[in-house]
């Protein structure tokens, strides 16, 4: 596989920009891209959003020193993505748009999974449902409220929209539970749009002596494997994270080959995960 990509005139290495490997997420997502790539005989370079990303990404693509590029973070601009297209380096983006004919897009159903996250807490009974936000910059934190809103009207929810914005961070989540709770004592139930702030949230609800799933319900979203660790056992929404990873690389190969051969769009379903966080009924 080296000697081909020689032949080729082709580095062997694929680039990854992630928001922040502190993040469960994204280390989980860079292992899978990883392992795949290996499989295929190429390396992977990591890039974080506190890098130099947009001017040191495109002095690598303009020396060839990578063939393909994986944005899995919202931290790069637009402008930084033209830089890159101009030097012809084919694209796999994820949760955000394809921006050029050499790019392909790995969208998740966020509005899908937010609505089911609802649905759940309603169907246990809860009656004041909130949500804690990521950045409402980054795609999936719109999505993911857009989601959740939709998810009020689909069961018929008396109140409208409570949400606080906060940073997809354990610390973000306790600050924004802090927040709600104080300014709405009435929510009976939490939606985080990510799992650690749901951690947070859970953790501020136990200092609090705030029972869950008793008096509040809590659901976050990923799937991360620290949902299992906490007590009471998170409920979450579980992106297919393995499954985004190896697909972000078999289609950034298949891109170097014919970028005709791929949809602009490649679209995967959530999993709503159960657990003691939000059970008020052991038949639900």
């Amino acid at each position: 596989m080296v000697a081909r990509n020689l032949a080729r005139g082709r580095s062997g290495t694929i680039a990854i920009l992630v928001s922040d490997l502190e993040n469960p997420f994204f280390t989980l997502l860079l292992k899978a891209v990883t392992e795949e790539a290996a499989r295929e005989g190429y390396g992977v370079l990591v890039w974080t959003c506190g890098q130099r990303k947009g001017r040191t990404l495109a002095d690598l693509a303009r020396r060839r020193f990578v063939d393909g590029l994986i944005v899995a973070a919202h931290g790069i601009s637009q402008e930084e993505l033209r830089v890159l297209e101009r030097h012809g380096i084919p694209m796999v983006m994820l949760d955000r748009a394809p921006s050029y004919s050499k790019s392909v897009a790995l969208r998740v159903r966020d509005r899908q999974g937010a609505r089911k996250a609802v649905r759940h807490l309603w169907e246990q009974g809860y009656r004041t449902i909130a949500h804690v936000t990521g950045p409402l910059g980054y795609v999936p934190a719109r999505e993911r409220l857009g989601g959740y809103m939709e998810g009020l009207l689909e069961v018929g929810a008396e109140h409208g929209p409570i949400f606080v914005e906060s940073d997809f961070t354990f610390r973000g989540g306790m600050a924004a539970a802090r927040r709600l709770f104080l300014e709405h004592p009435e929510v009976d139930a939490v939606f985080a749009a990510n799992d650690l702030m749901a951690l947070g949230i859970l953790k501020f609800a136990v200092r609090q002596g705030i029972r869950v799933p008793e008096d509040v319900g809590i659901v976050g979203y990923d799937g991360i494997p620290m949902t299992e660790m906490s007590e009471p056992e998170l409920s979450t929404v579980a992106q297919p994270i393995e499954q985004l990873g190896q697909k972000a690389v078999t289609v950034v190969l298949s891109l170097l080959e014919d970028p005709r051969r791929e949809p602009r769009e490649v679209w995967f379903d959530v999993t709503l995960v159960a657990r003691s966080s939000s059970r008020r009924r052991e038949d639900a």
